[in-house]
């Protein structure tokens, strides 16, 4: 039997693909702890959010991460690191993915 919970906070992998000059990719992966959000919430928050539906989502959920670092250090979450992640598309787009994944029920794909 399972207990019904919205509370909860959980960490899942990261996948972020750098584009390189030669038309591939270069994978970093890392990993992110989250804590779960009402989908409905969420959405709202990023209808009215006014630096966009990534910002919210990651304002709203994203508690750390786990091998992402910034200058030998592991990245502090705030205000001004959350505006650099979302600066740099391919990091907000695969953190946002492995929260959407892990909602979702599933793990990233290797592409």
């Amino acid at each position: 039997m399972f207990d019904f919970t919205t509370n909860y906070t959980f960490k899942w992998p990261v996948v972020v693909k750098l584009p390189q000059l030669d038309g591939t990719f270069k994978e970093q992966t890392f990993e992110a702890v989250w804590k779960a959000q009402d989908s409905n919430e969420v959405a709202k928050a990023q209808a009215a959010h006014p630096k966009g539906a990534m910002y919210a989502l990651l304002e709203m959920a994203l508690e750390s991460t786990v091998g992402l670092n910034d200058g030998g250090s592991e990245m502090a979450i705030n205000p001004a690191n959350l505006d650099r992640i979302v600066g740099a598309t391919p990091y907000a787009m695969g953190l946002c993915a492995s929260y959407w994944d892990a909602m979702n029920g599933r793990l990233r794909e290797k592409n």
